[in-house]
């Protein structure tokens, strides 16, 4: 499937054979993921499923894309998480989220003030007590950490535990997100 904008300046999505799938309505169509869509209209966020046409109603501030099932969804300036059918899975009330990787996903509840990591639970199972910290996706079960302005960076696994320090990472360095 491939997201393209029309001569309407409106977004759809259409499959290998140039069958339109998904309507050119939306102002934007993005994260494309799990057979899900995010779309934009009239300045909000919803989502379509590109295999039924199904949709729901643009009512989110934002919106990130579906993985592991989950899709972070920001209402009213608080993130949280709702699975395929809708329902909210995790409460929106985080600053900010990161997509779920490998069963958990970063959260904060303000701005340079990391929480930690979250499992599908919502449940707080890798906790930071240092604040200016960016936590990226866990990949093959590490996860890079950038740190402060100068972005120096450290490895965790997924018990919390700094598994590669940042004296022995180069300060720019395309797998911390540099």
């Amino acid at each position: 499937y491939a997201i393209v904008q029309a001569k309407n300046l409106k977004y759809g999505v259409i499959d290998k054979k140039g069958n339109t799938v998904i309507d050119f309505e939306y102002d934007d169509l993005d994260n494309l993921s799990e057979n899900f869509a995010v779309y934009k209209k009239n300045g909000t966020f919803g989502y379509v499923d590109i295999l039924n046409n199904k949709k729901s109603e643009a009512i989110y501030d934002n919106a990130k894309k579906f993985k592991e099932g989950l899709l972070a969804v920001c209402s009213s300036g608080k993130w949280g998480f709702i699975n395929k059918k809708g329902e909210i899975v995790i409460e929106a009330k985080y600053f900010d989220v990161s997509n779920f990787s490998e069963g958990l996903a970063s959260v904060s509840y303000e701005k340079y003030k990391t929480a930690g990591y979250i499992n599908k639970k919502g449940e707080v199972v890798i906790s930071f007590n240092e604040n200016n910290l960016d936590p990226k996706e866990f990949k093959e079960g590490l996860a890079p950490i950038l740190k402060g302005e100068d972005k120096s960076c450290s490895y965790i696994n997924k018990k919390g535990k700094i598994v590669i320090n940042e004296t022995e990472i180069s300060p720019i360095n395309s797998y911390c997100g540099n």
